[in-house]
């Protein structure tokens, strides 16, 4: 096995660097910064509890808290105001959100919605949408529900991202300040 010692490796203009074979494995050695595998990676979390009104589409913005149990991002992260994302760089991101909701008493449905904006928050789109229902049977019932979307961030200076719930009763969102309940994940799986 021999060592190449090089500043910057350049494919020729026109082609493809190729690093490997089939079933070769690359791997980056302690110490080193591994800039060929997932390159950014968030987690966030609601740490008060949010009440949420009937029959009204209702922002998720109860004191949010990047999660630092266990957890330690990757790369920037995204930051928060309000309940609005903003993102560190462009690319291609996997978003979950996980919501948690108790009630006393049914629910027909409750919904978990995934938002983006392009023009710095001016306006938004919905991008997914999950739902639930509730049927009481103790005094104080528990539901869940994951929406889940792929966005294509061209412009970290204005694509922007925020969380809504809605339902046909007034519900609770659940929170904690250790562990995932209501909250989302966000993950860059490559380039724009």
């Amino acid at each position: 096995m021999a060592t190449l010692f090089v500043d910057k490796i350049d494919p020729q203009s026109g082609t493809t660097l190729s690093l490997g074979s089939s079933g070769d494995t690359l791997q980056a050695t302690a110490g080193t910064t591994n800039n060929l595998g997932i390159s950014e990676a968030d987690n966030w979390r609601i740490t008060v509890f949010q009440s949420i009104n009937a029959d009204t589409d209702t922002l998720i913005n109860s004191s949010w808290e990047r999660n630092d149990t266990d957890f330690e991002k990757i790369g920037t992260g995204l930051t928060e105001n309000s309940g609005i994302f903003t993102f560190a760089t462009t690319g291609k991101y996997l978003i979950s959100l996980q919501v948690v909701l108790q009630r006393t008493g049914d629910m027909r449905y409750v919904s978990g919605q995934i938002h983006i904006s392009t023009d710095s928050g001016s306006s938004f789109n919905e991008r997914a949408r999950s739902f639930t229902n509730i049927k009481q049977t103790s005094s104080a019932t528990y539901g869940s529900m994951v929406a889940v979307c792929m966005v294509d961030v061209t412009n970290a200076s204005t694509f922007r991202l925020k969380f809504m719930t809605g339902g046909d009763e007034t519900y609770g969102l659940e929170n904690s300040t250790t562990l995932q309940r209501t909250g989302f994940y966000c993950l860059r799986l490559g380039d724009t």
